[in-house]
Parts: C-alpha cells; structure tokens; sequence
C-alpha cells in the first residue's frame, strides 16, 4: 500500500543514492551563514582600509616625485639656455679658485671638467629616478594581479562580484597610470639629453657589450635571456650602465 504522504513528499521520487546523500547533507542554519558572511565582511573592509592607505602613500609619493622631475626640467631648460653649470640656481664661477699662472686653455679644460661632472651626476640622479619609477609601477601591477587573484570573487552568498573587488582594482590602477605618466615625463627628459634606455626582453639572445649577465638558470633555451634583473642606458651608443640580466643554461 503507497503512503499518503508520499505524493506531496517531492523527495519520494528521488533515486536512492540521492536521497541517501541528502540525508546525510549538513545545511547551515540562517544564523551560521549570516555570521561567516559578516566575519568575511569585516575582514574585506579592513584588507580594503590598508589598501587604501597604501595606495593614498604611493600616490602622495609618484606626486612629490613628479614635482621634483618639473623642477629638474626647468633647470636643465635654463641651463641650456645660458652659460652656467646645470642645475644650479646661480650661476657659479668654477675658475675663481683657479691659481693665477694656470693658462686659459688649462682653465677652460677644468670648467668643462667640472661642466661634464655636473652632467654625469645629473644624469645619474635621472636615471636612478627612473629605475625607481619602474620599480613602483612593477610593483603596484603586481599587488593588483595578486590582490584580485586571492580575494574572493563574492561576498558570502551573492552571486554577484562585490562592489569592493572593482574599487580596490580601480584604486591600484589609478596609482599605476600616475606612476606611469611621471615615468614618461622622466623618458621625455632622458631622451633630451640623447639618453636611450636599454630594455632586452626575454628569449633574446644577451648583447656583449649592452648587457651584462649576473646569473643562470634552467628552464628555457640556452644562451637567451630569462630575466631582466636591471635595465641599462646608453648615450650615442656610448654605455652608461649594462643592462643586468639573468640568461638560461
């Protein structure tokens, strides 16, 4: 004889190993799901606060360094446009401490001595201002790609993407771009000053004199670059710094 609760019952029609199986399903009450999805809430506000700080401090850094690069930029532009020493605010007599009896051709040789230091140094300060630049805007991409890969792609239950998850990618991207900008306003300069930069790409083959190789490694092909640890400059192709690359064995 059939029960009569079983035409009403939808589970009767199940088959065995599936009715089985809800049996032994464990469902979270209400409360349980409402407190993970508050503790996961709680933990994604503050993960989105020290996100935001961070990204508010890189952001009032690519600023201050951004001024310092106008700064640079209007000194070299009155610089060449006058006869004085680069990047200084007045012009300095570099013979004023030169003994008498030095003739003018010795004299003039010191002040272009002293000119081509002045210029080394500032190419210096230029180009370690770029590395760092690079270094930044490496880093924040690749706070962003780790950030969105390990944060949730929803918030408890709802099957949507979280509002945070596009703010917290909106934040990073937007301190990448000005990092970027700065970055190619300091190219702009370089290239003034005929300054290229030297940036072999992996798989290629390393350059003997361009590029200096620090380290090996297994898993590629033989002889090719793996890795750019540090990129270079050159000047007419004359060699400022060797581009500092890692190459496959």
């Amino acid at each position: 004889m059939t029960d009569s609760a079983s035409p009403s019952d939808p589970t009767s029609q199940w088959p065995e190993d599936i009715k089985k199986a809800y049996e032994h399903l464990k469902i979270p009450s209400l409360y349980d799901a409402l407190l993970a999805n508050e503790k996961l809430s709680l933990e994604v506000r503050r993960q989105n606060r020290e996100l935001k700080s961070m990204t508010e401090n890189l952001q009032n850094f690519s600023t201050q360094l951004n001024a310092l690069l106008e700064v640079m930029a209007e000194e070299w532009e009155e610089y060449e446009g006058q006869e004085g020493p680069l990047l200084f605010e007045e012009p300095q007599d570099f013979l004023q401490d030169v003994p008498e009896d030095v003739s003018d051709l010795e004299g003039e040789i010191l002040e272009e001595d002293e000119r081509t230091n002045l210029e080394r140094q500032a190419q210096d300060v230029l180009m370690d201002t770029h590395d760092a630049l690079l270094d930044l805007s490496r880093m924040a991409k690749q706070l962003m790609h780790q950030l969105l890969t390990l944060l949730p792609k929803t918030e408890g239950i709802i099957p949507h993407e979280p509002v945070w998850h596009s703010v917290s990618e909106n934040m990073i991207q937007n301190f990448v771009e000005a990092t970027d900008r700065t970055r190619y306003q300091l190219l702009a300069k370089l290239e003034d000053m005929q300054i290229e930069v030297v940036d072999p790409k992996p798989g290629e083959t390393p350059h003997a004199v361009f590029h200096r190789v620090l380290d090996q490694v297994k898993g590629g092909k033989a002889g090719t670059i793996a890795h750019v640890i540090r990129i270079g400059y050159r000047q007419n192709n004359h060699l400022l710094r060797p581009a500092e690359v890692m190459v496959y064995i």
